[in-house]
């Protein structure tokens, strides 16, 4: 993490941590075909007072993209802003997804008796 706001170009990224982190209101995305100067028109456009609060919105999310913190002391900080524990809390709704999805298997099963 060095501070940067980012300045995405693509039509197709996918940002990590999108129940953590607010990505529109500490980044800028736009389409992989945009022209540079209209690039450099939107981005000069941009006032002091926004820049500020969109890095001060990005320094609060820092320690979701700060892989140098690790797990914690004993690797069970489960409430604690990290990018591991971001992605746990991604898998776990995920799982949650597909245990109420309606192309889930059963908790159990066998097959039918044959007749």
């Amino acid at each position: 993490f060095f501070g940067c706001i980012p300045v995405i170009l693509s039509d197709e990224v996918t940002v990590p941590f999108q129940q953590e982190i607010d990505w529109p209101s500490i980044s800028v995305k736009v389409p992989a075909t945009i022209d540079m100067a209209e690039l450099h028109t939107k981005l000069a456009a941009f006032s002091i007072g926004r820049l500020k609060a969109m890095h001060s919105g990005l320094a609060k999310a820092r320690c979701w993209l700060d892989y140098s913190q690790g797990w914690g002391e004993d690797g069970r900080e489960t409430d604690r802003c990290s990018p591991f524990n971001g992605l746990m809390k991604g898998l776990s709704r995920r799982a949650a997804a597909l245990r109420d999805s309606q192309y889930s298997l059963p908790l159990y099963w066998e097959p039918p008796p044959r007749t």
